[in-house]
């Protein structure tokens, strides 16, 4: 039961459910995996920036581990603006159809 009550908060924050329509179970599937791909990699995308971060601290004025910390927060910005613009996108598609009330 304690893994039930885990999907279902985890229900409630993804917001795949609109405010007083209805889906198809393929439906919510879809947007649950559409959400949780959006969370997951924001989520990398922030590890990766603050592992930058933390490289350039650390570095001592190496120019071999700056040059590796710039990838690194490069790389991190790049993940969050794809995964960002994935969110914004799939808002817009969704709206665009017809579909409202998805987050």
């Amino acid at each position: 039961m304690l893994l039930a009550g885990a999907f279902d908060k985890y229900y409630n924050i993804m917001n795949f459910a609109p405010q007083g329509g209805q889906y198809t179970e393929v439906q919510s599937f879809v947007y649950l995996v559409a959400n949780a791909f959006v969370v997951i990699a924001v989520g990398i995308s922030v590890a990766m920036l603050a592992f930058g971060f933390l490289q350039i601290a650390t570095s001592s004025g190496d120019p071999k581990s700056v040059e590796k910390a710039q990838r690194a927060l490069l790389w991190g910005a790049v993940g969050l603006l794809v995964s960002l613009l994935a969110f914004v996108l799939k808002t817009v598609l969704l709206n665009a159809a017809g579909v409202s009330g998805v987050n």
